[in-house]
């Protein structure tokens, strides 16, 4: 991909920014107290910037490989952009992981299943009425950057979010009490803080 978009970009007598972006994202849901469902899957797309003549384009797409498309368009679009005073980085590379932790991407479907099943069964004992929700997502995310100037670089990121709580009937109306938090190391992961959290606020709104 690489030396096709240099070259078209090139070709135009234009320089150039794509940028890949993947994201292969693990998810899975309880609702009302039940495993729902869990979810795999990746997406994604590319991006373009472009100057030609001092203008700049710009143009995307959620297809990685229609750069020729995304090209043309971001050709297109420079002859009626913005006049630009920069330059695409030059030469070099770089590899970064500072958000990143390998743990969060070899966690197995099964363990989350497992951390969703103790939420469940820790709210439903705190208080029988509360119908308990928890929902936990990972993505794994890497973006490569590539500029007609020599310069590839990649940035790859871990991340997990999880929302938990749940629902009661109050006084006709349904009291909703939840916790969500996101983190990029294994470290930071806390679930029974934001299980007792909840608790807590449950606890308050009864004494209110």
């Amino acid at each position: 991909m690489r030396e096709k978009f240099v070259k078209l970009v090139e070709r135009s007598g234009a320089s150039g920014e794509l940028l890949i972006l993947n994201i292969d994202k693990l998810s899975l849901s309880f609702e009302n107290g039940k495993f729902k469902n869990i979810e795999e899957g990746k997406n994604g797309g590319i991006a373009v910037r472009v100057i030609k003549d001092g203008k700049l384009g710009f143009s995307f797409s959620t297809d990685a490989e229609d750069v020729e498309s995304v090209v043309d368009e971001s050709l297109t679009v420079s002859k009626f952009g913005d006049k630009v005073d920069f330059q695409f980085v030059e030469g070099g590379s770089a590899d970064e992981k500072n958000f990143y932790d390998e743990r969060i991407e070899k966690e197995e479907r099964e363990k989350f299943i497992e951390e969703g099943e103790k939420v469940i069964e820790e709210l439903k004992a705190f208080k029988k009425e509360i119908e308990p929700f928890f929902y936990m997502e990972r993505d794994i995310i890497t973006k490569e950057i590539i500029t007609t100037n020599g310069f590839e670089g990649r940035i790859k990121k871990t991340v997990i979010t999880f929302a938990l709580g749940g629902q009661i009937m109050r006084e006709g109306d349904f009291l909703t009490i939840y916790d969500s938090k996101s983190f990029s190391s294994m470290d930071l992961v806390n679930i029974e803080s934001s299980v007792k959290k909840v608790k807590e606020q449950f606890i308050n709104a009864e004494n209110t």
